[in-house]
């Protein structure tokens, strides 16, 4: 049986696909619009919907300064908001969720080096700056209700709730992933601190031991 494996990239643009196709027959069938007709403002409004978002992730890398990602009530992650993404098993399919951060210099896919405090650290950080950026994406998604074109109910808020929920299933990834960070976190700074003090009793030992 042959496997094809469907990449997260390729995965997210189905979905596109098969949204723009779902929009334009209710369109045709149930509104009276023609099929070209229905599939010419579909394409538009998701194209100048993808135009927003893309604008919107620019603006937002380059005038937000760092300082807004560091940790703050804004990127913690209660219990209750965790059993959740357990309950609907956020685990099982967040490989299948696209991951961009690349793009911007910093893969979050994976941990690559969980024994060094300065590279989590700075996974904690993109963690927040990946938090900050779709909430504001889940936000510009609904822009394009602004944009004088037709069908409001129709084509534009249809298409801003599939961008919305393409914007928030990575963010319910990178809040599902942000505890273990934290508590990896932790750890490592607990052996940092373990090592400094077996350090120090080692050099005060050795000066004594010089006396």
């Amino acid at each position: 049986m042959l496997y094809v494996r469907i990449t997260p990239m390729v995965l997210y643009l189905i979905i596109i696909a098969v949204s723009m196709l779902i929009v334009t027959l209710f369109n045709w069938l149930a509104l009276g619009w023609t099929f070209l007709d229905a599939l010419l403002w579909v394409s538009a409004t998701t194209g100048i919907e993808i135009v927003i978002t893309v604008l919107l992730a620019i603006l937002t890398g380059f005038c937000v300064p760092k300082k807004w990602y560091r940790d703050s009530k804004l990127y913690a992650v209660s219990k209750r908001e965790l059993n959740f993404y357990h309950a609907i098993r956020v685990g099982t399919w967040k490989d299948y969720i696209c991951e961009l951060g690349i793009l911007g210099g910093f893969s979050k896919r994976k941990v690559q080096e969980p024994n060094d405090i300065a590279y989590v650290d700075r996974f904690v950080f993109e963690l927040n700056k990946g938090m900050f950026m779709h909430m504001i994406g889940i936000i510009g998604s609904f822009l394009i209700l602004l944009v004088p074109t037709p069908g409001f109910w129709s084509i534009k808020l249809p298409v801003a709730v599939v961008d919305a929920i393409l914007n928030g299933l990575p963010l319910m990834v990178l809040r599902y992933n942000k505890p273990r960070l934290l508590m990896l976190r932790t750890r490592l700074m607990r052996q940092q601190k373990t090592t400094e003090n077996e350090n120090a009793q080692y050099n005060l030992q050795q000066e004594s031991n010089g006396k």
